[in-house]
Protein backbone atom coordinates (compact mmCIF):
# COMPACT_ATOMS: atom_id res chain seq x y z
CA UNK A 1 0.00 0.00 0.00
CA UNK A 2 1.19 3.52 -0.71
CA UNK A 3 0.52 6.47 1.56
CA UNK A 4 -0.59 9.85 0.17
CA UNK A 5 3.09 10.88 0.27
CA UNK A 6 3.92 7.91 -2.05
CA UNK A 7 5.66 5.94 0.71
CA UNK A 8 5.27 2.17 0.52
CA UNK A 9 3.82 0.56 3.65
CA UNK A 10 4.15 -3.16 4.39
CA UNK A 11 2.28 -5.29 6.91
CA UNK A 12 2.68 -8.95 7.75
CA UNK A 13 -0.44 -11.02 8.32
CA UNK A 14 -0.31 -14.62 9.50
CA UNK A 15 -3.59 -15.61 7.90
CA UNK A 16 -4.79 -15.12 4.35
CA UNK A 17 -8.33 -14.02 5.34
CA UNK A 18 -6.95 -11.23 7.53
CA UNK A 19 -4.64 -10.04 4.75
CA UNK A 20 -7.44 -10.08 2.17
CA UNK A 21 -9.71 -8.12 4.50
CA UNK A 22 -7.01 -5.49 5.09
CA UNK A 23 -6.45 -5.10 1.34
CA UNK A 24 -10.18 -4.67 0.72
CA UNK A 25 -10.40 -2.01 3.46
CA UNK A 26 -7.40 -0.13 2.06
CA UNK A 27 -8.76 -0.26 -1.48
CA UNK A 28 -12.15 0.98 -0.23
CA UNK A 29 -10.28 4.00 1.20
CA UNK A 30 -8.77 4.62 -2.23
CA UNK A 31 -5.28 3.27 -1.49
CA UNK A 32 -3.32 1.32 -4.10
CA UNK A 33 -3.16 -1.83 -1.97
CA UNK A 34 -1.91 -5.19 -3.21
CA UNK A 35 -1.34 -8.58 -1.63
CA UNK A 36 1.92 -10.56 -1.85
CA UNK A 37 2.22 -14.12 -0.56
CA UNK A 38 5.51 -15.31 0.89
CA UNK A 39 6.45 -18.68 2.34
CA UNK A 40 8.21 -18.52 5.71
CA UNK A 41 10.32 -21.54 6.59
CA UNK A 42 12.47 -22.19 9.65
CA UNK A 43 16.21 -22.20 9.06
CA UNK A 44 18.75 -23.24 11.68
CA UNK A 45 22.13 -21.48 11.30
CA UNK A 46 23.69 -22.46 14.64
CA UNK A 47 25.88 -25.26 13.30
CA UNK A 48 27.04 -23.29 10.25
CA UNK A 49 28.02 -20.23 12.28
CA UNK A 50 29.48 -21.78 15.41
CA UNK A 51 30.85 -25.19 14.42
CA UNK A 52 30.87 -28.46 16.30
CA UNK A 53 32.90 -27.49 19.38
CA UNK A 54 29.85 -26.33 21.35
CA UNK A 55 27.09 -28.12 19.48
CA UNK A 56 26.28 -24.98 17.53
CA UNK A 57 24.72 -23.21 20.53
CA UNK A 58 25.61 -19.71 21.66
Amino acid sequence: MKTPAERVMRRTYLSLPAAEKAVRRAQARGSAATLELHRVVPYNVGHELHGDEDGGAR
